[in-house]
C-alpha cells in the first residue's frame, strides 16, 4: 500500500520541481501530497491524463468565470475544492484513509488485548 502513495508522491513532486518557481503549483503538490493517505487517492495522482499544471487550469477557469471588472478571488479552501474535482477526488475517498487508520488502531489494540 505505501508503495503506491510514495509512487504518487513522488509523481506529482517531480511535477512540481519543474514549476518550483509558481507558488501556486507549489501549494497544489503540497496540498495533495498531505491527502495522499490511501491507494485510492494515489491512484488519481497517478492518472497520466491529469497533472498539477491542469489543475492550476482549472483554477483559473474558475476565475474567468466568476470575475467582474476583470477582477476574481479563488480562496485556497475553494481552489483545493477545485483541484480535488479535477483529480475526482472525493470526500469518500479521503475518508477512506481516516477509517483504515481507525481499523488498523483498533487491530493494534485487539493485539495489545490479548498480550
Amino acid at each position: 500500500m505505501q508503495e503506491i502513495i510514495n509512487k504518487a508522491i513522488a509523481h506529482i513532486t517531480n511535477q512540481m520541481m519543474q514549476n518550483q518557481d509558481d507558488s501556486a503549483i507549489v501549494a497544489i503538490e503540497e496540498y495533495l501530497t498531505d491527502i495522499c493517505k490511501n491507494e485510492v487517492i494515489a491512484s488519481k495522482l497517478l492518472n497520466e491524463e491529469k497533472t498539477l499544471k491542469g489543475a492550476l487550469k482549472a483554477i483559473e477557469n474558475r476565475a474567468r468565470k466568476i470575475q467582474k471588472n476583470k477582477r476574481a478571488c479563488v480562496g485556497p479552501w475553494e481552489g483545493f475544492a477545485i483541484v480535488e474535482k479535477y483529480y475526482s477526488i472525493t470526500e469518500e475517498d479521503k475518508q477512506a484513509s481516516n477509517s483504515s487508520k481507525s481499523k488498523k488502531d483498533m487491530d493494534l489494540i485487539d493485539v495489545m488485548d490479548f498480550m
